[in-house]
């Protein structure tokens, strides 16, 4: 088989120039989210564990609504990645008090985000970001209380490790508090540098203008097979109005760059990898699948 290896350079050095940009870009927020998360749970450890771990939500059946949206609505503030809280996070819902509010995080993290309003607005209008926000967010509220009155335990990985929730063991010391930071480090560091390089080949691999004009000759299936084209492809809120600009070039309706977006911001690699981190595959399944019908569901509201 022949290999156009001219070309396979090529888009290697485009992968680079992606890696760097995506890598001087995010990297700040990321270590600040890390750090800022881990600070706080060192910080709240000896109040979460009296709070949290003495009783399940089955004790307080009305309460976890509660925690849930108040989850859901700091996830939604929260300016970091998940991938930077995602330690914290599961470590949290170790505690099954705690679950609702960290899976509120967790899903309002990974659907919605200060950044994928401000690149939403600018690139569909402030209307229809403001429908897709909210759309996303009852999705995380619809999704979040279907797992809270189900079995936690079932999707959530960090529910297998029966272990108090660090610092836990950690002296309540300087060094202490370094070495839980170290430790919070290392846990997701691997995974952001292998998001970051992924997500370089897929841009460098499938640019998004060849495909958008492509999509016009779908038909019926435009909307679908848009928050597919959207959930491998789409790595970054910031190239939300790039992406408007080439659909409307290529003449396909708002509808689907509505189901490609608001998917994409799902299933952006570096959100998959907090969600492999935290969740097991029944889980990831259920987000990821959920996330596509409601994205699909939009992008018919507003093209029907």
């Amino acid at each position: 088989m022949f290999v156009d290896w001219a070309d396979l350079y090529a888009r290697a050095n485009l992968a680079l120039s992606h890696f760097r940009l995506l890598f001087s870009g995010l990297t700040p927020l990321w270590l600040l989210g890390l750090f800022s998360a881990a600070s706080a749970s060192w910080l709240l450890q000896p109040w979460l564990s009296r709070y949290f771990g003495l009783s399940s939500p089955a004790s307080h059946p009305r309460r976890w609504p509660v925690q849930l949206l108040g989850g859901i609505f700091l996830g939604l503030l929260s300016p970091f990645p998940l991938l930077s809280l995602a330690p914290t996070l599961a470590e949290l819902a170790k505690l099954s008090r705690a679950r609702p509010f960290a899976l509120g995080v967790i899903l309002a993290s990974v659907m919605s985000s200060p950044a994928a309003l401000a690149f939403g607005w600018a690139a569909i209008g402030g209307r229809l970001a403001l429908l897709q926000v909210g759309a996303a967010l009852a999705l995380a509220g619809a999704i979040g209380s279907l797992l809270v009155t189900s079995r936690p335990e079932a999707v959530l990985r960090s529910t297998e490790d029966n272990r108090s929730l660090p610092p836990g063991n950690e002296p309540r010391t300087f060094v202490g508090y370094l070495r839980w930071l170290g430790r919070q480090l290392r846990a997701v560091g691997p995974h952001y540098l292998f998001a970051l390089l992924l997500s370089a080949w897929l841009s460098a691999l499938l640019p998004i203008g060849p495909l958008a004009s492509r999509l016009k000759s779908l038909g019926p299936l435009l909307v679908p097979i848009a928050a597919l084209v959207g959930g491998v492809v789409h790595q970054c809120a910031a190239t939300a109005p790039v992406v408007a600009e080439l659909f409307g070039q290529a003449g396909l309706p708002l509808g689907a760059v509505m189901s490609y977006l608001t998917f994409g911001q799902v299933s952006a690699v570096r959100n998959v990898v907090a969600l492999c981190y935290l969740f097991k595959a029944r889980g990831m399944i259920l987000v990821l699948g959920l996330s596509l019908a409601g994205a699909i569901i939009l992008g018919l509201v507003v093209n029907p």
